[in-house]
């Protein structure tokens, strides 16, 4: 699976249908890929130009090989793959930054792009593929302040995974219950970060909730593209990193004891350092899919 990501990635057309080509080493999609079922939140920090925005975006185009997926909508002038990018502004404040408000003059809800994003993974289209929504410059602001409804809403189960709409009833989608809106489980939030004097820190509780990969300065490289393409399923995803969480238990096992057992562990009770139950749980996922994905 990570070589035909790879070989679909190198072997990509943007979307006016022009032929492009982008190289990441296999180490680097097994992290990601890893990363996407620890936590539906990850962080690519790195320098400008080294492919934090195309890595998520691509792989989405590389998931599904039908031709309603290619291309921009000539309705909507969006793409058709399973991703969305939203810009994050230096005011952000808070969540009516991210979602929108309903303006009570002109009787309509304010829409944003990121509002429009999780509405559009609720079609039907995309009910089936994972879809990205790429937060570019996340730290341009703090996403404790603008991102944090949903910060908490990872905690939650899935199946509640519902943001409350400062909404009226006469404005309400069929995406809506009570003026939640349901975001669905094959979202994942990727954001990208630069490291300059225009940006900021994330606090703790952001680290805490997400899968967080440097990128280096990417190589450009030549390889083999893709012969023939598939559709990959979210469906068919989910089953494979179930199946690596009970094939590869025994590799988790092994640093569970390491965790638990020996110098490390007299190590961080001198240092009052404790180990939560959240990092067993997100160790658990990555180790095991990352050891799914390939050898070494």
């Amino acid at each position: 699976f990570v070589s035909y990501i790879q070989k679909r990635m190198i072997s990509s057309i943007d979307n006016e249908g022009n032929k492009t080509s982008f190289y990441y080493d296999q180490d680097t999609i097994r992290i990601f890929l890893a990363g996407l079922n620890m936590s539906p939140l990850t962080l690519l920090w790195g320098i400008s130009g080294t492919g934090k925005t195309s890595l998520p975006r691509e792989f989405a185009k590389a998931l599904m090989a039908d031709k309603k997926y290619f291309g921009v909508s000539p309705f909507r002038k969006e793409p058709n793959a399973s991703y969305r990018i939203c810009e994050v502004q230096s005011g952000w404040r808070d969540r009516m930054d991210l979602m929108g408000y309903y303006n009570s003059f002109e009787k309509k809800y304010n829409e944003t792009k990121f509002f429009k994003a999780i509405y559009m993974a609720n079609q039907p289209k995309y009910r089936n593929t994972l879809f990205f929504i790429i937060l570019d410059e996340m730290n341009l602001s703090r996403p404790e302040h603008y991102f944090a409804d949903f910060l908490s809403m990872l905690e939650q189960s899935e199946d509640q995974w519902y943001i409350t709409i400062n909404d009226k009833p006469e404005t309400w989608t069929a995406h809506m219950d009570g003026g939640k809106l349901r975001v669905p489980e094959n979202v994942r939030f990727i954001g990208t970060a630069n490291h300059d004097e225009t940006t900021l820190e994330f606090a703790p509780k952001t680290y805490d909730r997400s899968n967080v990969i440097e990128l280096p300065r990417n190589i450009i490289k030549k390889g083999e593209g893709a012969v023939a393409y598939y559709n990959i399923s979210y469906t068919w995803l989910k089953e494979r990193f179930n199946q690596a969480e009970t094939t590869f238990a025994p590799v988790y096992a092994k640093f569970k004891d390491f965790l638990d057992k020996g110098d490390l562990k007299k190590l961080l009770e001198e240092q009052n350092i404790g180990i939560g139950n959240r990092f067993e749980k997100q160790a658990e996922k990555f180790i095991t899919a990352f050891v799914a994905s390939g050898s070494g």
